[in-house]
């Protein structure tokens, strides 16, 4: 096993560019399959972040004792084009965005699905417990005055839909075409997440910063 230091790499975990302590763990011969220009050497090395301590698995191949192409075959990372979650989703709603961007490629039917599932624990938080995903989201845009992001949730719905139970409308057995129905969906939930929980802190930490008094006045006013 040989250890080595390199510097400028970006951590899949804490996202800085930071110092990494490579172990390059040990050679595999590969064969030469259907799609694979790979007929060398590769070898498995592992990142380990020296900020957060973190590791990362990659697969490195190799032509002639030269790198010719490395994957990261752990962490799953989000996939090229896909944004970070928001900040502010909260943290099931997280998880599930994460689990979806990690799985997209291999099956964007149940990426779509679990956005959906987002979705709907979206609307669970701002308290519509009750009824199907159509009724949750109805109550939530009327309870908190969110008409301008309804099409938005019921983009996410129907998509995540035609993913969950597999209708007729998008071919999700072609793979790289129904990404790209897909992928949007990230960004839709990011801006749902933006006008929800990130306005509402925004306001929240703005009202905190207020002195006590010009607060006090501002609450009578509105009553």
């Amino acid at each position: 096993m040989e250890k080595i230091t390199k510097e400028g790499f970006i951590c899949p975990y804490c996202d800085t560019k930071a110092q990494m302590t490579v172990h390059i763990l040990k050679d595999i011969k590969t064969k030469d399959e259907i799609n694979t220009i790979f007929i060398d050497n590769s070898r498995i090395v592992v990142y380990t972040c020296y900020v957060c301590g973190n590791s990362n698995i990659a697969l490195q191949h190799l032509q002639n004792n030269s790198l010719i192409k490395e994957q990261t075959i752990y962490p799953k990372n989000i996939d090229q084009g896909i944004d970070k979650p928001n900040a502010c989703l909260p943290e099931k709603c997280n998880i599930l965005y994460l689990e979806a961007a990690s799985i997209l490629n291999n099956s964007p039917r149940s990426s779509a699905a679990l956005l959906r599932q987002a979705l709907e624990e979206i609307c669970k938080i701002l308290g519509a417990t009750k009824g199907n995903l159509v009724d949750k989201i109805e109550k939530i845009v009327k309870d908190n005055n969110l008409t301008h992001i309804h099409e938005l949730m019921s983009i996410v719905r129907v998509i995540g839909n035609t993913g969950a139970h597999a209708t007729a409308e998008i071919n999700f057995n072609d793979t790289e075409n129904s990404k790209e129905f897909v992928i949007p969906l990230f960004k839709l939930l990011n801006a749902i997440a933006k006008q929800t929980f990130e306005e509402e802190k925004d306001i929240k930490e703005f009202k905190e910063s207020l002195p006590k008094n010009l607060l006090k006045k501002i609450k009578n006013a509105s009553k």
